[in-house]
């Protein structure tokens, strides 16, 4: 487990924000366990503050934004899976980090003890089972909170994850070799294919979305709306151009200026 570590150190920090010291600089910390507990209010106190970083009116723009965000942990998740570390232990050891960064928008950083880790071996090497257990038990109970407390509905949160997961695990294929990268491909195709609502606490499997192909801007690659809104608009009173709430005609309009731009 050293070894894995040593090997993916810059990975771990540059693809899942993941740390072994508390950052020099902070705005808040939290830690999953905390988040979830029924008898602290963490959740609200998280969203109350992490909204005014974002100029966020109301906390269902700050639940949608805090799962986009904290799909880089899950994503961190189907990794260490992979590579046989037991999800169960480092979850309940990880605090929260919202360091400053570039932008307005403070950088959610992972803080994980180097020495729990690496002794953070699976017993087994059932890696569909283990991310089963993964999200039932460490992921939805998260999710689950914050739906409640932010008064939205977790299948707009869950369409977060279905955005975002992909993308953080194709930057960390970059650097692995075909095996483990394939390995990675199947974490994601494996949750898709979960057929047990209860893992999600939901009676059915969150991520049936349907994602519509819309007119590219920036070239001929295929491009997509994404599955749920994170609720920008509430802050900025405009919808992203791969926002699914977006009307067709508002797209054509916001396609035509960002040609022209490019064009310019």
């Amino acid at each position: 487990m050293q070894a894995i570590i040593r090997h993916n150190a810059t990975q771990l920090r540059s693809v899942f924000s993941v740390i072994h010291e508390e950052p020099k600089q902070w705005e808040c910390r939290f830690s999953l366990k905390e988040w979830a507990a029924e008898e602290t209010d963490s959740c609200r106190q998280f969203l109350e503050q992490y909204g005014t970083y974002i100029e966020a009116p109301s906390f269902d723009m700050s639940a949608a934004f805090w799962a986009n965000r904290f799909s880089r942990f899950i994503a961190f998740g189907h990794w260490a899976i992979v590579h046989g570390f037991d999800m169960n232990n480092i979850s309940s050891r990880c605090t929260v980090y919202l360091v400053p960064g570039e932008y307005a928008e403070p950088v959610y950083q992972f803080l994980i003890d180097q020495e729990t880790l690496e002794n953070s071996e699976a017993d087994s090497s059932n890696t569909k089972q283990a991310l089963a257990q993964y999200y039932a038990e460490h992921v939805t109970p998260l999710f689950l909170k914050f739906s409640e407390t932010a008064d939205v509905r977790i299948k707009e949160l869950w369409g977060q994850v279905y955005h975002a997961v992909p993308y953080f695990l194709h930057l960390a294929k970059v650097t692995e070799n075909p095996e483990i990268e394939q390995a990675l491909r199947k974490s994601w195709q494996d949750v898709l294919d979960f057929e047990e609502g209860y893992i999600f606490g939901r009676a059915k499997p969150p991520f049936a979305f349907r994602c519509m192909e819309i007119p590219n801007p920036a070239g001929e690659e295929k491009i997509y709306t994404k599955p749920t809104c994170c609720l920008a608009f509430k802050g900025s009173n405009s919808y992203c151009y791969r926002c699914p709430r977006m009307k067709k005609e508002e797209r054509n309009a916001r396609y035509n200026k960002l040609t022209k731009r490019q064009e310019a």
